[in-house]
């Protein structure tokens, strides 16, 4: 059997394990979903599927994004709650 191996790619971004201190589980999750969607581009521009490789590229932007700066914390939503501040 004839295996080839990858060429190193360069844009590919570490992967940490999870629990790895000073990682929170949404960083963790955010180097995996920058890390899965680029090759799944890579995947989609080699197969001729521009338009999957257009979305999974602005997928991969958004979690690079969050691991730049990641986002504060959200609040839970409560139906109580106003709109705005008056």
């Amino acid at each position: 059997m004839n295996s080839s191996a990858s060429p190193p790619n360069d844009n590919v971004i570490p992967l940490r394990s999870p629990g790895e201190p000073g990682e929170s589980g949404c960083a963790s999750a955010a180097h995996f979903i920058a890390q899965m969607s680029l090759e799944l581009e890579q995947l989609a521009n080699t197969s001729g599927l521009e338009l999957a490789a257009y979305f999974l590229a602005m997928a991969r932007n958004e979690a690079e994004a969050y691991i730049r700066a990641p986002a504060a914390p959200m609040k839970p939503f409560s139906p109580q709650a106003p709109y705005r501040a008056e």
